[in-house]
This record gives structure tokens, C-alpha cells and sequence, in this order.
């Protein structure tokens, strides 16, 4: 049965609904312990099906079975910034193989790890040069594998490839077309086509929920 994965941040819950919106299952509560949590803010389900929870203010991720029963936990806060200790993570992606990326927003970096919670490498890095952050706000990979970074202060989006190298970055602070302003999600589909949302709607007076820019 297809499922869908949602966090409610301020309650400390994830939830699992059915394709047809229906409530299949819940966890959670406030706390440091296993299924607890303290703002959850990211979710990803890995190819084999286990869900993967961006707990925040805990600075870990939490890896679930798909029927939110608690498994493991990866990374730990740690001031570490080439290492596995996290800070503030801000989201969590999964790529083919598995392997586990988190935007690790309080050391302005990509931590990456294996299925199993080893740490792998460290993409990016405190800055505002080109392939470096300010503030990782989101982040997903693509069917190929590369990563999509999205800097909420530096208003762009970096591209690396599977072992890291950057190659594209695009997106600069503004209100028209192709910039951003305090950007908070990305999302790449099966097409490629990559969907970025701005988070000031005060920037567009028209709209009142902000907009969501579309690249191919």
C-alpha cells in the first residue's frame, strides 16, 4: 500500500496517511528519547522503505519502519563540522543507493551518511562563495543522484554531483523570475523539473501565499 509521510513540528509527531487520506498510523511525543522529538522538520522515505525523520532540535535524524516503529538514530549534535556531528539540522534526502544526506544548517553544510548511519563526507562549507552556504534550508536529490542544496540567505540553489563536485548553481536575492527571497523548499521530480518555494510573501503584494518557481 503507497503511504505518505508528514510532520507536525510544534507537536512533535510524524504521521502516516494512505494514498486516500486516510490516517494509517502516528508517532511521536515531546522528548530526547526513541520517538521522541524536538521540532521535526524534514522527511524522507529511503528505497528500502524506512522513513527518515529531521529531528531538529535534538540534532539527530531518526530512521522508522514504515509503520513508525523506531530503528536507529543518526548523527548526534557534535561541533565537528568535517565529522558526523550534526548542529541544527534543517532537512534529510536519500539517495538511490540509500545513503542518507542531511542539510546540516548550523555548520553550513551537507553531511552525508550511509544507510547504516557511518559518516561518508561533508559537501559545502560556511561562506558565500560558490558551492558554499549561509543557511541550508532544504534540501532533495534528483534520479541521477545529484544533490540540490537551497541557501534561504544566499537565495540560490547549488547542484553537486553524486561524489560532491558542484556543478551548477543558479538563483540570486530579488523578486523577479529565477530569484528568490528567503527561499524555504525545493523539490525535483521524476522529469527533473525542480520546484523552488519563496517564503516572503510580503515580496509579491499579488500574492498572498507567496509563489513557487519551476525550472527545467
Amino acid at each position: 500500500m503507497a503511504k505518505s509521510y508528514w510532520w507536525m513540528g510544534k507537536r512533535h509527531r510524524v504521521l502516516c496517511y494512505s494514498t486516500d487520506g486516510t490516517l494509517v498510523s502516528k508517532a511521536g511525543s515531546y522528548g530526547k528519547g526513541k520517538l521522541q522529538f524536538n521540532d521535526p522538520v524534514g522527511i524522507a522515505v529511503a528505497p528500502s522503505g524506512q522513513v527518515l525523520v529531521c529531528d531538529r532540535r535534538n540534532h539527530r535524524i531518526q530512521v522508522l519502519t514504515p509503520d513508525l516503529q523506531f530503528m536507529r538514530q543518526i548523527g548526534d549534535l557534535g561541533d565537528d563540522v568535517s565529522g558526523p556531528g550534526l548542529y541544527l539540522p534543517w532537512d534529510v534526502a536519500c539517495d538511490s543507493k540509500g545513503d542518507v544526506y542531511v542539510a546540516d544548517c548550523g555548520h553550513c553544510c551537507v553531511k552525508v551518511f550511509s544507510s547504516k548511519g557511518q559518516f561518508l563526507r561533508a559537501i559545502g562549507g560556511e561562506g558565500n562563495q560558490r558551492g558554499q552556504f549561509k543557511h541550508i534550508s532544504s534540501i532533495c536529490i534528483d534520479s541521477n543522484d545529484y544533490l540540490y542544496a537551497l541557501d534561504k540567505e544566499r537565495a540560490c540553489v547549488s547542484v553537486f554531483n553524486p561524489r560532491g563536485d558542484l556543478k551548477m548553481q543558479f538563483g540570486t536575492i530579488g523578486a523577479a523570475d529565477g530569484q528568490f527571497f528567503k527561499p524555504l523548499g525545493i523539490a525535483v521530480d521524476r522529469n527533473g523539473r525542480v520546484y523552488v518555494t519563496d517564503g516572503e510573501s510580503s515580496v509579491w503584494p499579488t500574492q498572498e501565499e507567496g509563489r513557487v518557481q519551476v525550472f527545467e
